[in-house]
């Protein structure tokens, strides 16, 4: 090969060597093309013990500006972003904690210029559970002549878990409204606890079975001015008062429909003999009507006043 041959192929191979040299250089430089772009991503909190729980209002994300290469930040995944703040001996109390680069995870390569907010502010109470007794709420009003008697829940306390704080402010739980409108008869019903609270939470069951008992409204009436009955008198009697209150109470039903004439106020003059001083004597109560047993069963009765005074002369 003579020598200007050999000088030609020289030049090609360095032509060659430079060409893919500036090939090279041109596609690195748009493969290293570095831009800068937002994220939103979430906020772990890592080793939260059994006993704490966070309070306030605690941001759970916070807004990134990361720089990376085009392709990399393309290539960016929610996976692939978080903040970690470890709680780890935290006292309990307010925290006010700084954000800084290496509390975010991220891909290698990528780098941290911007984070809102920086800082994350909270307060870490202790986490109590403690059985808290139900009160039903009845709401409406039953039919004409009934009323509640009782209102029994089953099982009478529930399991709640929260902070301290929580349970300082309530010492009983409530049910969504039992509707008792225009009911005459006892029934039992699904009440739901309404815990009403943020931090609070039930450890298993969140209902009671609640038993409303219903019965005739009791009932109270005063028969005024009945005249007092001397029964068994042998000498000339006096009585002080003539005239006396009966007081019943009992089902509604059964006292509106009674009469005052039906009754005797008596007082038992048997075995009294003369002196000076009166007799203090309870009297006692008829009704007179067919099925007045019956219905004495079902009422309680006295006078007023409970004593007269009696003198035999």
């Amino acid at each position: 090969m003579s020598r200007t041959s050999s000088s030609k192929m020289w030049l090609r191979i360095i032509s060659l060597v430079l060409g893919f040299a500036l090939w090279a250089y041109m596609s690195g430089s748009r493969q290293t093309k570095m831009v800068t772009k937002a994220f939103t991503v979430p906020i772990y909190f890592e080793n939260i013990t059994e006993n704490v729980i966070l309070m306030e209002e605690v941001f759970y994300e916070v807004n990134l500006q990361l720089r990376g290469s085009e392709t990399s930040i393309r290539k960016l995944e929610p996976k692939d972003l978080y903040v970690s703040i470890d709680l780890g001996n935290k006292a309990f109390g307010v925290h006010s904690i700084p954000l800084t680069e290496r509390m975010i995870h991220r891909p290698k390569g990528i780098q941290v210029v911007g984070i809102t907010p920086n800082t994350v502010q909270f307060r870490i109470e202790r986490k109590l559970k403690k059985l808290m007794p139900v009160r039903p709420t009845i709401v409406g009003s039953v039919a004409d002549g009934f009323e509640i008697k009782k209102v029994l829940p089953t099982p009478p306390a529930l399991e709640v878990e929260g902070p301290a704080s929580e349970f300082q402010k309530r010492d009983y739980l409530t049910t969504e409204p039992i509707d008792v409108t225009g009911k005459s008869a006892s029934f039992t019903t699904k009440g739901f606890v309404a815990l009403k609270s943020d931090y609070l939470k039930m450890t298993k069951d969140s209902s009671v079975d609640v038993n409303v008992v219903i019965g005739e409204q009791t009932n109270t009436q005063v028969f005024r001015g009945i005249e007092v009955t001397l029964s068994h008198q042998q000498k000339k009697t006096w009585v002080n008062p003539t005239r006396i209150n009966v007081i019943v109470s009992g089902p509604f039903s059964i006292v509106k429909n009674l009469k005052m004439k039906n009754f005797r106020v008596i007082v038992d003059c048997s075995g009294l003999s003369s002196r000076k001083e009166d007799y203090v004597i309870s009297p006692s109560i008829e009704y007179r009507s067919k099925d007045a047993e019956q219905l004495l069963g079902k009422l309680e009765l006295k006078t007023s006043p409970e004593m007269v005074n009696v003198r035999v002369f």
